[in-house]
């Protein structure tokens, strides 16, 4: 119910408010003085296709997936419009956490509005036009360091899409350029405090590594299934 600004939709008119759409698993809500039916569209179709693979994999659960839908907002980006959700959010996938205890745990995820999707096409994609697998993603997994869930997430999108979505790769080379860091390292790669967008195009890069395990035949395709599983348990890894 809630998203991280403090929003609590349950204290919102919705049939005066926002709009909505829901699939077996997730449930859209949007400003409803926009019309963002066909990305609501886009982005549901997506998220049960990447839930179904993530399953498939053997990835655990979000926190109540079985008995609730996850919540997903489209917001706007300032420039483009008022929102009724407080602040611009990222393309991300969320973990909520408040005092009442009634959602502590469960995931939730934002995709910004950004006319970066034509409303009113009638043709769809074959490819998500959002990073949504990446998103739905990191909703399953476990207790993953930064690398790890960043690389992973990336890689994940990759083995779905790479051969569809155009410029899925293009983190691989900010990696290549920036071997020095260290495979752990998290956001912060060059020490400034910062997280800056050479350390995210490194981190999203990391995902080289999983390709080669991949290709190489030392991981299948249950292996990041069977880490976030050893993870849950309160495992450590790297």
């Amino acid at each position: 119910f809630f998203t991280s600004k403090g929003l609590d939709i349950r204290d919102i008119n919705l049939e005066s408010n926002l709009e909505y759409l829901a699939s077996e698993n997730f449930i859209v809500y949007w400003d409803k003085r926009y019309d963002h039916t066909n990305y609501a569209i886009d982005i549901l179709r997506w998220s049960e296709f990447s839930a179904i693979k993530a399953v498939e994999m053997g990835m655990p659960k979000p926190k109540d997936f079985d008995a609730y839908r996850m919540n997903i907002f489209i917001t706007r980006d300032d420039e483009y419009g008022e929102d009724i959700f407080p602040g611009t959010q990222c393309q991300c996938a969320h973990t909520v956490w408040n005092s009442t205890n009634d959602t502590n745990g469960r995931r939730y995820m934002t995709f910004p509005w950004y006319n970066n999707f034509i409303e009113g096409q009638t043709q769809l994609e074959n490819y998500p036009r959002m990073a949504v697998p990446h998103e739905v993603f990191h909703t399953f997994q476990k207790n993953n360091k930064q690398w790890l869930s960043e690389s992973t997430a990336e890689y994940f999108e990759g083995i779905l899409f790479a051969e569809m979505r155009p410029n899925l790769l293009r983190f691989i080379p900010d990696f290549l350029y920036s071997t020095h860091f260290k495979w752990w390292s998290g956001y912060d790669n060059n020490g400034n405090g910062k997280h800056d967008d050479d350390d995210i195009n490194h981190i999203y890069g990391k995902q080289l590594l999983w390709y080669y395990l991949d290709w190489n035949g030392y991981i299948d395709n249950n292996f990041l299934g069977r880490l976030n599983n050893f993870s849950q348990g309160g495992n450590n890894h790297i």
